[in-house]
């Protein structure tokens, strides 16, 4: 699979000092974005980032922050919905475990293999993960939505209300044979 917005960099340019790096994604490549992860549209996908060794060669940190415009469907209505996605970064990557077994948090560090790192990739894939999963509109009034006959959008407090504290499988527990 081809990534449509990727950007490799080689580890082996890395300094000991911090290195910042300014993304920004073509509007073709915003297009196949939005195709992938299904969306209307993505606009203006950038990111700015500083990649930073915590232990040299074996423990990168990959932080700083990515932001875009997108048009999402509204899961109710179809409609389109506009938003902007802005994120803070802050991923951990490390070759070897064993070695780096000091450094905090390591058993959520990504794994580092090679020497080449695509930032473009690690950008989208966190974009895709920003996204909201149930895109509404602001402005819908579930009342006035015709799902058909005898089906409505219950607000929490009337679904609270009408199970009245009963559980789905409680039922089930209840149907269960005594020994």
């Amino acid at each position: 699979m081809s990534c449509e917005f990727s950007r490799p960099h080689d580890l082996r340019e890395l300094a000991e000092a911090p290195h910042s790096i300014e993304l920004i994604a073509a509007d073709a490549e915003c297009k196949s974005l939005a195709l992938r992860f299904g969306q209307q549209s993505i606009r203006n996908l950038r990111a700015s980032l500083t990649l930073a060794w915590l232990i040299r060669e074996k423990v990168l940190v990959v932080s700083g922050s990515f932001g875009a415009e997108v048009v999402q469907t509204c899961v109710v209505s179809l409609e389109p919905v506009r938003s902007i996605v802005e994120e803070e970064i802050n991923l951990v990557f490390a070759r070897d475990a064993e070695v780096s077994c000091d450094v905090a948090d390591l058993e959520d560090a990504e794994p580092l293999v090679g020497e080449i790192i695509d930032l473009g990739e690690i950008i989208a894939g966190e974009f895709s993960l920003s996204l909201d999963p149930y895109p509404r509109r602001e402005d819908i009034d579930p009342a006035e939505i015709d799902f058909g006959p005898g089906v409505s959008l219950l607000s929490e407090g009337e679904a609270e209300k009408r199970f009245d504290g009963r559980k789905p499988f409680n039922v089930l527990a209840s149907l269960k044979s005594k020994p």
